[in-house]
């Protein structure tokens, strides 16, 4: 059994491979991670992260939601904490062709990510007035 030191260690080392686009050695050790600390949220993005890198959307489309249905990471109903997750979360569905779903995934996550100020919220009026008179 390795100890946390070691632990953190294959991490910091799968980190790097990822980084370095060796996603097939990074799988390795975050596979074993994921065996010794099971639903760790930082194994189980990377894992997400790692498995569309190498075209399976599957797996990680499995890691994405075990991360939001148990909130592992603590997001509660805070989207802008999950958005990375989202925006993988809807590459994975994109390229299992569940395109809707994916669509709605995105739409989420670019919610997630913009901060709503007066000066957006003045855009956002303009625009949903101008769709509903049918003028650009």
């Amino acid at each position: 059994m390795l100890d946390k030191t070691q632990q953190e260690w294959l991490a910091c080392l799968a980190f790097v491979y990822i980084q370095q686009r060796h996603y097939t050695q990074a799988l390795v050790l975050l596979e074993a991670l994921d065996t010794l600390q099971p639903e760790n949220p930082d194994t189980l993005k990377a894992l997400s992260l790692a498995y569309l890198n190498m075209g399976y959307a599957k797996k990680a489309l499995h890691c994405i939601d075990l991360m939001l249905e148990k909130d592992l990471l603590g997001a509660g109903d805070d989207d802008s904490r999950i958005a990375p997750l989202l925006l993988m979360k809807s590459q994975a569905l994109w390229k299992l062709g569940q395109t809707e779903p994916s669509r709605a995934c995105m739409q989420r996550y670019i919610a997630a990510s913009e901060p709503i100020d007066d000066d957006t919220m003045a855009i956002e009026d303009h625009l949903d007035s101008t769709d509903q008179q049918g003028k650009p």
